[in-house]
């Protein structure tokens, strides 16, 4: 998950105005169909045919996008190259591959929404994939992937940026100094296991096969090789917009990866380390994506489009002395996310929220 990007110029057209694009398209002799994604990222994606009616997808690094956007695909690109799999877990085909760009093989296959994980057998797919993907992408065994930090500062870094967003308007001082308190505090659980990680597991990310149940997993520029194992877990389970005492299908998610997770990456859900991990990463993720739906219900950007220093002198500046949080807003569409994000901080809430995630089966005589 990579947070943080600089704003990005959108698309002008229907299809693609910038000279990469271009020249890639002619080098490669492949014609566009349309555009997958594109405005406001560091990469486009075209739906692209070849000349022989093959269907490929072309990604690669917008011009104005930041330089780290070139490790991101190139780490994708080795990670396609190297990755072994097996059911149900599925990668894109890589055709090829150079400097800012990659080329794979189109993938037929159901596009997954927050609201489709209510499928029971989508669920165990899902979560039997991502423990296969873990295993296989773990260790020393994969060459040239480079990461940009330690998974420490990445959680500090990102929560800090999120709670300078988010303060005063939507938690108060308080508030925001219990979340860092709680992430700090759970560090030491979090750092003392590593797996590999997605890095952006939702599931528009992934795309689901009806015929056989197996899933394949897109979009993995953000991969982190040093990511607690319930990283993953928690990225996905928190997509959900309702509030955390409503969620339906995580619950199962959860049983079901810990039953499948092996190696090191196993850790009794039972013991302590686990719940402090799984508090510090809920409270990171809950910050994470009520700031998220701040920004795109109100179009916005990260740092409101200033350099983080100017953002930062901006808003202490507009603060003044004795200002407080608003108390009356327009509607949003926010209150859940905002709602948990705001309960999970008490140790009590989180208590009961593991009891009814139930991440460990109970059987009854």
């Amino acid at each position: 998950m990579i947070a943080g990007q600089a704003a990005i110029a959108p698309l002008t057209d229907d299809r693609l105005t910038d000279a990469v694009g271009h020249e890639l398209l002619r080098r490669l002799a492949l014609t566009v169909e349309r555009v997958i994604s594109g405005d406001g990222d560091s990469f486009v994606t075209l739906l692209c045919r070849a000349a022989d009616g093959g269907q490929f997808v072309l990604k690669y690094v917008r011009p104005d996008a930041p330089p780290d956007a070139y490790r991101r695909l190139r780490n994708e690109a080795r990670l396609l190259h190297q990755l072994a799999t097996e059911w149900p877990l599925r990668l894109l085909r890589p055709r090829e591959s150079g400097d800012g760009y990659l080329v794979t093989e189109y993938c037929r296959g159901r596009l997954l929404w927050p609201a489709t994980m209510n499928d029971e057998q989508v669920v165990r797919s899902v979560a039997t994939a991502l423990a296969l993907f873990q295993e296989a992408a773990r260790g020393g065994s994969l060459d040239g992937i480079q990461t940009r930090e330690r998974p420490a500062r990445y959680y500090l870094k990102v929560l800090v940026k999120h709670l300078l967003h988010l303060w005063p308007d939507e938690l108060t001082a308080w508030q925001c100094g219990r979340a860092l308190g709680i992430v700090v505090a759970a560090l030491p659980a979090m750092l003392r296991r590593s797996t590999a990680a997605h890095g952006d597991f939702l599931p528009t990310n992934l795309l689901y096969h009806d015929g056989d149940g197996s899933v394949t997993f897109t979009d993995l520029e953000a991969f982190m090789p040093g990511a607690h194992p319930l990283f993953d877990v928690l990225a996905i389970c928190t997509i959900d917009e309702r509030e955390v005492a409503d969620w339906s299908w995580q619950p199962s998610f959860l049983r079901c990866y810990l039953g499948q997770v092996t190696g090191a990456a196993r850790i009794d859900p039972q013991s302590r380390e686990f719940r402090r991990a799984y508090r510090g990463l809920l409270t990171f993720f809950l910050i994470y994506r009520l700031n998220e739906a701040r920004i795109n219900a109100a179009h916005g950007r990260y740092f409101d489009g200033l350099g983080k220093g100017a953002f930062l002198r901006r808003k202490l500046a507009a603060l003044g002395p004795g200002r407080r949080r608003r108390e009356t807003r327009p509607p949003d569409g926010l209150d859940a996310r905002r709602s948990s994000a705001c309960r999970l901080l008490d140790a009590r809430d989180v208590r009961e929220h593991l009891q009814a995630m139930r991440p460990v089966e109970t059987h009854t005589p």
